[in-house]
């Protein structure tokens, strides 16, 4: 019965069980509940809180014992720094063979960091006062007695916490397999009641349980509800009578194109193939008549002896040379110009060629 989860908590289990004795009280007798009624749960629940009960107040004593067992031990430190205080007194401060004899142990005078080795140190300090009595002070509580106090004190403390260890080990077992035979009671209940009546039930609410039916509703709604968001993410068609949105024009069918064959859809990734450009024609060239030659050009007359006389100063640093132009019969003037070699231009007239 997953609708019905068994409680990990001590307190809530116990609340558990309390409702269900209440629903046993109140329906066993209708229903036919034969193994599991309210006079076995509600003994299961009460070993369970007896057990409890009884942990609690083992806890308690081993938390006393211990305190115990600290004022034993400070006791037995004490009494070990008064044994040294009085032989340093005799045999001196630094370690040798003397404090060796005594029972220090590890090479050092100082009072040992361990139980069992203080303990071995009191009864060692109580054999060395009783052989050397001389060597004690009562004063300053340095006696073979008072080693001896102290050893059967802490040793005491020691044997009552371990007993008291023990009780406390053995009340937690003894809760741990009362509260699994609780859980054991609330599981039974639940299949034997699901024998008796229906899932879907209201019955199971009088125990404080849910109808497991529940359970199975829950899921078909929330499969039901992951299959509507799955169809709310697809586009949706478009209603008889209204315009299509601006995009989806190609989702409102026409009666008329049904014939016409749509063009397959191009594919956006697949680029469209190059147009090749078409050859070139050959361009036929129109024959043409070769061209007159050009009409000698008549040298002009010679220069006056004036002229070839020679340039002016500074005339010879730029000295520009003539220019012929040869000139077609239909664009030769009645009149040409010339430059002489000092530069100057001179008019003269020439005739026509023809």
């Amino acid at each position: 019965m997953a609708a019905n989860v068994t409680p990990i908590q001590d307190s809530k289990l116990l609340s558990a069980i309390a409702l269900l004795v209440k629903g046993c009280q109140k329906l066993e007798s209708e229903l036919g509940i034969r193994q599991n009624t309210s006079a076995v749960l509600q003994q299961a629940l009460d070993e369970v809180q007896e057990t409890q009960k009884s942990l609690n107040q083992q806890k308690k004593a081993l938390s006393a014992v211990r305190q115990n067992f600290q004022v034993s031990d400070r006791l037995a430190k004490k009494t070990i720094s008064n044994c040294r205080l009085r032989l340093a007194m005799l045999y001196g401060q630094e370690f040798n063979a003397d404090w060796e004899k005594v029972g220090f142990p590890d090479h050092s005078t100082a009072v040992p960091e361990s139980l069992e080795k203080r303990q071995a140190l009191l009864l060692s300090l109580e054999k060395h006062f009783q052989y050397t009595p001389l060597q004690e002070s009562k004063d300053m509580e340095a006696t073979a007695e008072a080693c001896r106090s102290a050893w059967s004190e802490v040793n005491e403390s020691r044997i009552v916490i371990e007993k008291e260890t023990k009780l406390r080990t053995k009340a937690v077992r003894a809760r741990n397999k009362a509260r699994l035979m609780l859980k054991k009671r609330y599981r039974s209940l639940i299949v034997e009641l699901g024998v008796l009546i229906s899932p879907d039930d209201p019955k199971w609410r009088e125990f404080g349980l849910n109808p497991p039916a529940r359970k199975r509703r829950t899921k078909l709604e929330m499969e039901t509800a992951a299959e509507a968001s799955i169809e709310d993410d697809r586009p949706l068609e478009a209603a008889e009578g209204e315009p299509p949105p601006p995009g989806d024009e190609e989702a409102v069918e026409d009666p008329e194109m049904d014939a016409v064959p749509a063009e397959p859809a191009k594919e956006q990734d697949e680029p469209e193939p190059m147009a090749t450009p078409p050859e070139p024609e050959p361009v036929i060239e129109p024959e043409t008549e070769p061209a007159a030659p050009p009409a000698p050009v008549e040298e002009p007359e010679s220069t006056p002896p004036a002229s070839r006389a020679g340039p002016a100063k500074g005339a010879n640093k730029r000295r520009p040379t003539a220019q012929l132009e040869l000139l077609l019969p239909s664009d030769l003037p009645s009149e040409t110009k010339e430059l002489s070699e000092t530069g100057e231009v001179e008019s003269a007239e020439t005739d026509a060629p023809f």
